[in-house]
């Protein structure tokens, strides 16, 4: 096997397994075991890439992950002289060496599940349990963190490093709660899931503007929890119809040529109609509420735009509506900015600047390019062309991804030959 391929495999592997991989041996080892964990875990991966380009895959990569960095923990402890209550944790849980497929088959949701609950029910802030959670549930890295949560790296960095001594100082897993406590820890469950689809939609990664593998473990990771007796809530049914809303269109989002394609020059023979469906069946059943999330709105919205034969077709006035409730539920830059676009498709063109104009470029930190695209659009439609212009250059210089970049040059390029 050539290194590439077997690097490309190793790579899905670590964003599909990392977080199983940790969730299931802080709940065998323990949590004050989590710097031995993380190490094992890389370097089962390491091994994997080592062992994988010289010679065959092994039947079951997963398996063989799990079990490698499993029997390297299990190592690590026999080498451990003094006899102390972690190396009691690590004995009782001995007899399942010998079972190790048949445990991962039957116990790692459970195990994730209890890993979510435990970094979310730490005593912290809620930024440092959802940067926690981030990094070992996907496995996202500092940049990722970073761009999910709109705050430096040098920040995650510094709230990870809190958040890790938290957890072991814990030195265990918890179980799942009930009542109120049930309830404000699944609000920030949910929104660790909705940054993991949001990473998947629109990544940062150069060479990868959408990554579907992202999206999948979100939704995946959404119905665990939704099927759990005690998670299941309408908040959770629309997080999942928003998600499934979002993924139908994700193959006519780029082109061949991985040019971004817009909602507008999209082909909606494209959308996946199944996935629709789903999406609109965990909308009834979210329906219930007696009190409506800011999931309800965005499923609202996605929903209507699943709706639309066309970009002509689309109702901007009843999305006008929806990003006017989202704005009273939860007022926020990217919601203004949205609620300025309906205004522009529906020409109300002195409400959209206006709100415009109550945004700064810095509230989109740490990176402003949404803002100034969308000012583009705004400005072009009423015919302020240098001012639109002015914009799109700065978008182009905070564009994130090379795709970005492309189609920023692609309408700069359409304004010169306007012009020329």
């Amino acid at each position: 096997m050539n290194n590439q391929r077997s690097q490309g495999i190793v790579d899905h592997l670590f964003r599909h397994e990392y977080g199983k991989m940790v969730s299931v041996l802080i709940r065998v080892f323990g949590p004050s075991q989590l710097n031995m964990i993380e190490d094992v875990v890389q370097e089962a991966f390491i091994k994997a890439v080592m062992t994988w380009r010289a010679g065959k895959i092994p039947d079951n990569p997963a398996a063989w992950l799990h079990r490698v960095a499993r029997n390297k923990a299990i190592d690590r402890l026999r080498n451990i002289k003094s006899r102390n209550e972690r190396n009691i944790k690590y004995q009782s849980w001995q007899p399942i060496d010998e079972k190790i497929d048949t445990y991962l088959d039957t116990e790692i949701e459970d195990s994730q599940l209890r890993m979510i609950f435990t970094c979310c029910n730490l005593d912290l802030n809620e930024s440092d349990k959802l940067a926690l959670t981030l990094k070992f549930i996907s496995g996202f890295g500092n940049k990722e963190i970073a761009k999910a949560l709109m705050t430096k790296e040098e920040t995650i960095k510094k709230r990870l490093h809190r958040a890790r001594k938290k957890l072991k100082e814990q030195d265990q897993t918890v179980d799942i709660p009930t009542g109120k406590e049930l309830h404000s820890l699944l609000n920030i469950v949910h929104k660790v899931i909705y940054l993991i689809f949001n990473e998947g939609y629109h990544s940062i990664k150069q060479d990868q503007l959408i990554r579907k593998d992202l999206c999948a473990e979100a939704m995946r990771l959404c119905k665990i929890v939704t099927d759990h007796p005690y998670c299941k809530t309408e908040a959770g049914y629309a997080l999942m119809a928003l998600m499934c809303y979002h993924a139908a269109r994700l193959d006519s989002r780029m082109s061949h040529d991985h040019d971004i394609i817009l909602l507008k020059d999209q082909d909606r023979s494209k959308w996946h109609q199944p996935l629709i469906i789903i999406g609109n069946r965990y909308f009834g059943m979210s329906s219930k509420a007696d009190k409506f999330s800011p999931y309800h709105i965005e499923a609202a919205i996605a929903a209507q735009h699943s709706r639309s034969l066309s970009y002509k077709d689309t109702d901007w006035k009843i999305l006008e509506k929806l990003y006017g409730v989202m704005n009273e539920v939860i007022t926020s830059s990217m919601s203004k900015l949205c609620l300025a676009i309906c205004r522009k498709e529906n020409a109300d063109f002195k409400g959209a600047l206006s709100l415009l104009e109550s945004l700064q470029p810095s509230d989109f930190y740490p990176n402003p390019y949404l803002f100034h695209a969308v000012a583009a659009d705004i400005y072009q439609a009423i015919d302020r062309s240098s001012l639109a212009i002015e914009h799109l250059r700065s978008s182009l210089e905070n564009a994130p991804t090379e795709a970005e970049r492309k189609l920023i040059v692609m309408r700069l390029n359409d304004f010169n030959k306007a012009s020329g």
